[in-house]
């Protein structure tokens, strides 16, 4: 039996692989890479387009104890490296160290453990950036009834400085209104007063015509101009020749009195 005893340590179990590799062509070569070790000759890698890397079963680190039946398990590197080299087909055995399950178990685990730590960061994250796009959907949601309430405010102040310009237009409106109604009422007492000293004057006036007597009992309107009397007429029924020297008498007081 091969000489393996002296690199396991304690607790350790010793597992062989037999491989059956064809023989070397041009276009599949072996692929085996080969390094000396402390206690025997290892595989240092295989090459995956090779005819023993397609076989899926060597890996760099396996000891070679066997080839075609011959136990090199402790050959000299030169006369392993010469025989797995050979390019007829051949029969090789490699051992390795089996992995302990116990090990094994408690590494999965462990591993599974960390990623079980890591989901639960992952979630953590997640639920603190979910806090920090509610509190800034709820900040958003303030403001945008503070620009709701703004808006409405400028409306309000908008219509109500709107409402105060009509209203000074209609105070000022109102003003004008009322500037001319005094206006108007001292035009009508003016001229009231002016009709008054007229028919003062006419009364207090001389008459040295013979038809004074009838310019005395002719009656005099006030607001009655000269143009709207009619013409005064004799016994007879025909108008009086001395009633155009009254009608410039009293045109003559209106142009005095109404300048």
């Amino acid at each position: 039996m091969y000489n393996l005893c002296n690199v396991l340590k304690p607790g350790e179990t010793l597992e062989l692989v037999s491989v059956d590799l064809p023989a070397i062509t041009q276009q599949v070569p072996r692929g085996i890479y080969l390094k000396e070790g402390q206690h025997g000759v290892y595989i240092d890698k295989v090459d995956v387009n090779s005819s023993a890397g397609k076989t899926h079963r060597l890996a760099g680190g396996d000891r070679v104890v066997e080839v075609n039946l011959n136990d090199v398990s402790n050959g000299s590197f030169e006369a392993v490296s010469k025989d797995v080299d050979s390019p007829r087909a051949m029969q090789l055995v490699v051992a390795r160290v089996a992995p302990d399950v116990r090990v094994e178990s408690k590494l999965r685990a462990e591993a599974l453990k960390d990623q079980i730590k890591g989901l639960v960061m992952d979630l953590d994250k997640t639920a603190k950036h979910c806090q920090e796009l509610q509190v800034e959907a709820a900040d958003l949601k303030d403001e945008l009834a503070n620009v709701k309430a703004k808006q409405k405010s400028e409306i309000s102040s908008l219509s109500n400085q709107k409402k105060d310009e009509e209203l000074q237009n209609l105070k000022a409106l109102l003003a004008q209104k009322e500037q001319y109604l005094k206006t108007l009422e001292t035009t009508v007492r003016s001229k009231n007063e002016l009709l008054v000293t007229m028919e003062m004057d006419h009364h207090r006036t001389p008459r040295s015509t013979p038809n004074s007597s009838l310019h005395q009992n002719t009656s005099f309107s006030p607001g009655l101009s000269s143009t709207t009397r009619e013409p005064r007429t004799s016994s007879s029924g025909k108008p009086n020749g001395n009633s155009s020297k009254d009608e410039s008498t009293v045109s003559e007081l209106v142009n005095r009195y109404g300048n």
